[in-house]
């Protein structure tokens, strides 16, 4: 039913005039994050691709919407077309200085840079990240941390960064 409903707000938004740019572009990020959880990785990836268009026509909020393209292309297992569209976002949250409203993207970033071995854009996204008060690291800091040290064979510091975002998680899919 939410995928029925998801479509039925996008097909709507097409078809109305004023419709919100915002409200399509986050009804798509939904749709693929249904899509993602379904296991139709063909489908998440042509909504993420959807959104990505959107978001470069309004020019708002590309950074997270690429990365959903990213995420698809990797649940597809195209490394290459994920880690491009990983970096254009990469690049438009460089310019702007790494903001701290980046904090979830960026964590998400260094376990995939990590996973792919881009180790000069890891320093540079632990380091960013790392320089965040506490109060302001996204909720997945700790899973990016454990995941990174996992990749780099730090089984040790793996187990204490993915203890400390178990301890930390809030839902049960989080801790899942």
């Amino acid at each position: 039913r939410a995928v029925t409903y998801s479509l039925k707000a996008i097909e709507t938004a097409k078809q109305c005039k004023r419709a919100d740019t915002i409200i399509w572009q986050n009804s798509l990020s939904k749709l693929n994050h249904l899509y993602m959880l379904q296991l139709n990785y063909e489908a998440e990836l042509e909504a993420a691709l959807q959104a990505v268009e959107l978001a470069r026509q309004s020019g708002k909020n590309l950074e997270c919407y690429l990365m959903d393209a990213a995420s698809a292309y990797k649940h597809q297992h195209d490394t290459l077309h994920c880690l491009q569209y990983c970096d254009q976002a990469y690049q438009l949250i460089k310019q702007e200085g790494f903001p701290a409203k980046y904090g979830s993207i960026l964590a998400y970033q260094l376990t995939l840079y990590s996973e792919y071995n881009h180790y000069e854009k890891v320093d540079t996204l632990l380091q960013h990240l790392s320089q965040l008060p506490n109060e302001l690291r996204p909720r997945n800091y700790e899973l990016g941390l454990a995941m990174f040290h996992e990749n780099a064979n730090h089984t040790d510091s793996a187990i204490r960064h993915y203890q400390i975002y178990y301890d930390n998680e809030k839902t049960l899919s989080g801790r899942y």
